[in-house]
């Protein structure tokens, strides 16, 4: 099987009575149907769903799991949770919460929906085409990318304040940088178990706070804990590990 290139097909397809045919739908056809469903314009979208203006951009969809299950004929709103959780951990998509509406990001969506607005103009060379939708792509892929690995840490910190600020200062940080805050928030967040007692995320992330040394004796306490948390019931770990007031 060769695959490498592209297999391009119209958008039409997605109308077409065999793709529309009432049926359940399975993994890959739901992972192609969030591909199709995702923005492909570079402008903003809006949308006025109840009460409240959802907004989402390139590669980005509003879905709720109740509209999803209905779509794919899946038997409950579970299968969808457990679906969206594995393209999460596989790093194909990351969900953010607008308003109490779902807004999926397609990860390298770009991969998938390259920009084609070069090979409509005339007088470019074909080498000179393949360039500049490739520099596009690579700007996309990177915009997504960062995306992903900051919704990696949003729920991994697990106090949610500031977004929009700490997105902003998210942006500015290394590659590596990046890499740290992901690699050490989970020991951070596990040795102040209570949300109460982390700093705000901004804060973390402006104080570079990832790179504060966890004591020794809090590194035991860590090491105590996760031990702990396969050896009593739920109830008893909190009797024993619930943060003293």
């Amino acid at each position: 099987m060769n695959d490498s290139g592209y297999l391009p097909l119209s958008r039409k397809i997605f109308n077409h009575d065999l793709f529309k045919e009432k049926r359940e739908f399975s993994k890959f056809e739901a992972w192609i149907d969030l591909l199709q469903m995702a923005s492909y314009d570079q402008e903003e979208k809006t949308k006025l769903i109840g009460l409240n203006i959802i907004k989402w951009g390139r590669g980005q969809l509003p879905a709720s799991v109740r509209f999803l299950q209905t779509r794919w004929q899946w038997g409950s709103t579970k299968r969808v949770f457990m679906f969206l959780e594995m393209l999460k951990k596989g790093n194909m998509i990351s969900i953010e919460k607008e308003t109490g509406q779902n807004i999926i990001t397609i990860c390298k969506y770009d991969t998938y929906n390259i920009i084609s607005n070069e090979w409509k103009r005339e007088g470019n060379t074909k080498e000179t085409r393949g360039k500049r939708e490739g520099n596009e792509t690579n700007k996309d892929n990177k915009e997504n990318n960062n995306i992903c690995a900051f919704e990696k840490f949003w729920d991994a910190y697990g106090k949610k304040s500031d977004r929009k600020k700490c997105e902003l200062v998210w942006s500015k940080l290394s590659t590596e940088q990046k890499l740290l805050v992901i690699e050490k928030t989970p020991a951070y967040v596990l040795y102040h178990s209570d949300p109460k007692y982390r700093k705000n995320p901004l804060t973390f992330l402006n104080g570079a706070n990832w790179n504060d040394e966890i004591p020794v004796a809090a590194q035991t306490e860590i090491e105590l804990k996760v031990s702990a948390k396969k050896t009593y019931t739920q109830d008893e770990y909190n009797a024993l590990w619930a943060p003293k007031q």
